[in-house]
């Protein structure tokens, strides 16, 4: 920023006619000191990544249906810890790393670009943060509050009876107070919402 002391440093040399080039020896010490603290933010910054990935993000990514082959499912308290926009992770996020970021107008977080500088962000770490951020929109609305996932559900044809033997005269699908039913007949798409949030889903 214009109150940085190379800024202020530059300034001076420019006042007393010192040409850029001969202004080393005088902001050589204060490089020395930004590579200096660029180092203990990068460290800081990829220790506390790494625990808020071990606490938040892998015990999720590990869990059905973000893991297809899992057999205990993400629970509504996890996707809170996780995704809620003032939940634990965002906190930490906000607190920690964020202000070394920079969010775009569309909400994307990338690298934030520093004067004769730039920080090495831990690896795939913007990636996971706007995929969590995607989550939060998905599973939350603008005031915060949990919102249902909607989809279209098209139930498909009953298997035939074979033989006189027993055979499906109805499927149906239900999530709280939502059902979709499923008979042998023409084929529709149906809107179904799903209450995420609420134990009887």
């Amino acid at each position: 920023g214009p109150d940085s002391y190379l800024k202020m440093i530059e300034k001076w040399g420019t006042s007393v006619g010192i040409p850029e080039e001969m202004l080393y020896p005088f902001t050589a010490p204060v490089f020395q000191a930004y590579l200096l603290g660029q180092q203990k933010i990068e460290t800081i910054v990829n220790n506390q990544w790494e625990k808020m990935e071990k606490t938040y993000i892998s015990p999720i990514i590990d869990k059905f249906p973000f893991n297809p082959e899992a057999q205990s499912p993400v629970t509504p308290e996890d996707l809170n810890r996780l995704a809620y926009p003032t939940g634990e992770f965002w906190q930490k996020f906000s607190t920690l790393i964020a202000p070394l970021c920079k969010k775009n107008v569309d909400g994307i977080w990338q690298e934030r670009k520093f004067a004769k500088t730039s920080l090495k962000y831990p690896s795939h770490m913007f990636e996971a943060v706007n995929y969590i951020s995607s989550l939060s929109r998905i599973f939350f609305n603008e005031k915060g509050e949990p919102q249902p996932l909607r989809f279209e559900i098209e139930p498909q044809p009953l298997p035939l009876a074979e033989k006189s033997l027993m055979y499906v005269v109805l499927s149906y699908i239900r999530s709280g107070q939502n059902t979709v039913f499923g008979f042998n007949q023409q084929p529709s798409w149906h809107p179904f919402s799903l209450e995420w949030w609420k134990p009887e889903s």
